[in-house]
């Protein structure tokens, strides 16, 4: 059977769809591994999923709840700012590290999510 990655957002709203898609894989007898920042860990490990942390460095431990509590306290201009600012350091992250995570797990495919544009190419 196929090793399958997977690549999305660490937000909740993209997590759980592509661990409900890794999870149906995984019962079709496929192997699936999600490639992301280390706080998805926990998460990916109790859906079930293989997990490879990208970005280590960039992102410690609890760097994701500390960048969604200061998106908390903004609104507007500041906010989307903000956002746009850590969706480029996780896509520096993916273009950095995932090549030879994927090659390194010997993932024969790779689902990603239509929010992860990094991980496309």
């Amino acid at each position: 059977m196929a090793h399958f990655g997977i690549i999305c957002p660490p937000i909740t709203g993209h997590v759980d769809p592509a661990a409900a898609v890794g999870r149906a894989l995984i019962r079709r007898g496929h192997r699936v591994t999600m490639l992301s920042i280390p706080d998805l860990s926990a998460r990916a490990i109790s859906a079930g999923l293989g997990f490879c942390a990208l970005g280590e460095g960039e992102f410690p431990a609890g760097a994701l709840a500390e960048s969604l509590a200061r998106l908390a306290l903004l609104n507007g201009l500041a906010s989307l700012q903000f956002a746009i600012a850590c969706e480029c350091r996780i896509s520096d992250v993916i273009l950095k590290y995932a090549p030879a995570a994927m090659h390194s797990a010997g993932l024969d495919a790779l689902l990603i999510d239509q929010n992860a544009p990094a991980a496309a190419s």
